[in-house]
Parts: C-alpha cells; structure tokens; sequence
C-alpha cells in the first residue's frame, strides 16, 4: 500500500499520465503493475511493522501520496516551460488568439504553444525520460523512507520554496526556448516603427503582419532542432535535481 499510495500520487499528477485522455482504470492498473514489480526491490526502505499508535498509518500513507504528488507536480511544472515559450512565441507572431486543443494540458491552446508541447511529450518518451521520472521515484525512497516523520516534515518544509524554484526555473526555460523568434521578432517590430515614424501615411503595421507570421515560422523551423534539444537537456538535469541526484 506504501509503494502504490506513491505511485499513484505521481501518476496523478506527473504529465502524460495523468491526461483526461486516459482512463483512470488504465492509469490505476499501471500504477499497480508497477507497484508489484518494485516492491520487492524497496523493501529493505519499508516499515518492518505497523505502528501501534492511532492515525499513524494515515498519516504516513499520507505522506507516500504527498511525495508522489510533488514528484509529478514538479515534472509538470518544467513540462509547462514549452507552454510558457509558444504563448511568448504566438504573441511575436501574432497567433496568440489561434488557439487549439493542448495534448499536454487537455486545454485550450495557442498554435505555437500546442506545437512546441507536443513536441516535448514525443521528445519525453524518445528520449525514455519517461523512465527516469519513473526511476526518479525509486530513487526517492533513499532519501524519504516511509514511515520517516522526520523526513516527511523536512519535505514538508521545502514544498514551498522548491516549488517557486522550479517555477522560476520553467518560466526562464520557456524564455530561453522563444528567444530566436523573440529576437527576430523585436528587431522587426523596432524596425516598422522606425519606418512608421518616416512614413506615417503608410500602414507599417498592417502591411508587416503576414510576414511577421511567416518570418516567424521560418525562424521556429530553423531554430526547433536546437531549442527542444536543450529542452531535453534541461529539463532532464532539473527534474534529476528534485532529490539532489545533481
């Protein structure tokens, strides 16, 4: 009950497996699959016997879905920094009112936004990161054992700032993963208003805007390669730091 409380505390919340997509049964059926394969190899962190006091039980089993949760909560967390970059993306490109459903989210969208997230799920499961999240929570029994108090109350403690930490860590990622088109989008931008200064019969702006939308598709294209790689990167030395694994 130990191992499938965190498990499933992950997989309602970790991105990719806690979609509206899938069925709740299926994400269950996984979390109890793979809670029957690990068990046996965590069993050394687990409690050799039950406590004797009142709600004891309760609140450890509550602090196995409180690390699951957080787990999943922060592989989110950075997993919306491509959210944060294609919402920056589509106002460069003035797309940001063309909106589509999100495979990420399961909400609303701008086109970019859509876009660069699909592109990090595939990159997700490529790459087998997908894993390591799910190695990650392995992991996470060297440093809180359940049944540990002490170190519920330590995880306790840091939720907050660890969770502002990562959330400044996924907006500068996302920042850095629009920052061609940003870029190219400033100086074009600067440069019509300049132009609209000198010529202010002619309408700079409305006549810039099909080719701020396709200057802005030639720069994403050319630029995906190397963007959604130092996305990987990142968010795999990031997420690898939530135990202070690096």
């Amino acid at each position: 009950m130990f191992v499938l409380a965190r498990f499933g505390g992950f997989f309602a919340t970790a991105p990719i497996f806690s979609e509206r997509r899938i069925n709740p049964r299926l994400r269950l059926m996984f979390a109890l699959i793979l809670t029957i394969v690990i068990a046996p190899s965590v069993s050394d962190y687990l409690p050799k016997k039950m406590p004797s006091q009142n709600g004891a039980f309760d609140l450890m089993l509550a602090g196995e879905i409180l690390i699951g949760v957080f787990a999943g909560l922060i592989a989110r967390v950075l997993l919306a920094a491509l959210d944060v970059g294609g919402s920056l993306i589509g106002f460069q490109m003035s797309l940001a009112n063309a909106f589509t459903n999100s495979p990420a989210t399961a909400q609303q969208a701008g086109l970019p936004a859509a876009f660069l997230t699909m592109m990090g799920v595939i990159l997700i499961f490529t790459t087998g990161f997908h894993q390591v999240m799910i190695q990650s929570i392995i992991y996470s029994y060297q440093v809180f054992q359940p049944g540990s108090f002490e170190a519920l109350s330590v995880i306790s403690a840091d939720m907050a700032q660890t969770l502002v930490r990562f959330l400044s860590a996924a907006f500068l990622l996302g920042l850095q993963v629009a920052a061609p088109v940003m870029i190219l989008g400033l100086t074009m931008l600067a440069s019509a208003g300049i132009i609209n200064r000198l010529m202010p019969q002619i309408q700079v702006f409305f006549i810039l805007q099909p080719f701020q939308i396709l200057l802005g598709f030639i720069t994403l294209t050319l630029s995906l390669v190397i963007v959604m790689s130092y996305f990987i990167q990142d968010f795999t030395d990031k997420y690898s730091s939530i135990w202070n694994q690096g």
